[in-house]
């Protein structure tokens, strides 16, 4: 679809070309045609992203794009974007950080009334603007590109970067260059990533969705979930994310424990490798490791075996190291990892066993705790708030 010279279309040139769809049951669209998330995913390989925000998000984000479907007043607001998308020109997403690229959008774009648009879709909560994108293999949204392509413990894993890179996707493609470029001293350096979210079982889309929409807001760097969590690809969580789980990178993590330990001790090595640095209770964790922090209701951490609230590591014997506390006790300049559990029963034992420390938030009386999404919420922008008071500028140094 794209000009064979290479030449960047104008708004106006990209209005004309697109394809006009006045039929139902034109082929051309069947994909969007009563659209369900189940059979995207199991069918064809794909997803659906819905809405101006989040399709314009869409545009600058490491996803393919298989085709645009627009109502014809978001046709002309999309124009620029399409341009700059069919030109490869990055739009200032958070994937240009680290040397990632932002692939070309060379599918069609087709327009249809409103009606009609809602009609093929099955339903009218899209805003005007539907888009197909190809799902990446698992293995390409799997924990060792991620941290590799972020650049999370510098070049000392330049060569679990290079294995990263036969994933196959844009991102993990540049993963060796982005982290040799920017060598050990980037794990020091105050552009390199500081806070991380991990989420343990987070089932409800309009959580996980709420979750990236306020992780993007906050300046958190990228998210690792858990397989039990919900998945951040579909169409709800994309919409409540406002799309930035579409430009916020995240990973799935096979073994969450075992990949906390891995921040803890600050490599890409198995965590069998990384016994007696961060890889279990009590364990120091390493000087360029990540501080592993659990979001727990301190009552609910007190009922795990092993966790005492208010304990001091290693005051009592046979109990958990980890101890609860406020975050404003934890130095705000340590790269941290703030671990969030389960709508209903929280963290389990196996997640707190890795962390350094519990953080609860003070509650009323008679009240025990707050959704996940809020309790992410506020530990992320507390986080800020304490980095900005220790920043000369009074900024957090975060995106």
């Amino acid at each position: 679809m794209s000009d064979s010279a290479g030449a960047e279309r104008d708004p106006a040139t990209e209005i004309a070309r697109a394809i006009e769809i006045d039929s139902l049951d034109d082929p051309r669209v069947a994909g969007y045609r009563d659209v369900r998330d189940r059979e995207l995913r199991g069918r064809d390989g794909l997803f659906v992203v819905e809405s101006l925000r989040c399709v314009e998000r869409l545009l600058a984000s490491r996803f393919e794009i298989e085709s645009l479907l627009v109502a014809p007043r978001r046709l002309a607001a999309l124009a620029q974007r399409i341009v700059l998308s069919r030109a490869g020109r990055n739009l200032g997403s958070s994937l240009e950080r680290g040397g990632r690229r932002v692939p070309r959008f060379e599918g069609p774009v087709y327009v249809a009334e409103e009606t009609l648009l809602s009609s093929i879709a099955g339903y009218r909560i899209h805003g005007g603007a539907l888009a197909l994108a190809r799902r990446p293999r698992r293995t390409a949204l799997s924990f060792e590109p991620w941290a590799a392509a972020l650049g999370l413990f510098g070049a000392v894993d330049a060569e679990a970067a290079a294995e990263a890179g036969s994933a196959g996707t844009a991102e993990a493609a540049h993963a060796t260059e982005a982290t040799e470029s920017r060598g050990d001293a980037s794990v020091r350096s105050p552009s390199a990533p500081r806070t991380l979210i991990a989420l343990a079982g987070v089932t409800q889309m309009d959580n996980v969705g709420s979750i990236f929409r306020s992780a993007a807001g906050l300046g958190v760097e990228g998210i690792l979930l858990d397989e039990r969590c919900c998945d951040p690809l579909l169409r709800k969580p994309i919409r409540v994310a406002m799309g930035h789980s579409l430009t916020l990178p995240f990973a799935w993590s096979r073994d969450l424990p075992s990949d906390l330990a891995r921040l803890r001790a600050g490599s890409l090595a198995p965590r069998e490798s990384c016994d007696g640095v961060g890889a279990g209770v009590g364990e120091r964790r390493s000087e360029r490791g990540w501080r592993v922090v659990a979001l727990e209701e301190g009552a609910n951490a007190g009922a795990i075996p092993g966790v005492s609230p208010g304990a001091i590591p290693g005051a009592i014997p046979g109990a958990s190291r980890v101890a609860v506390t406020h975050l404003s006790a934890l130095a705000p300049d340590e790269r941290m990892v703030l671990v969030a559990g389960n709508e209903g029963h929280g963290l389990d034992r196996a997640v707190i066993d890795v962390c350094d420390d519990i953080v609860e938030i003070p509650m009323a009386e008679g009240v025990p705790s707050l959704n996940v999404a809020v309790a992410v919420a506020i530990g992320c922008w507390e986080r800020r708030r304490l980095r900005a008071l220790r920043s000369p500028s009074g900024r957090a140094g975060e995106r």
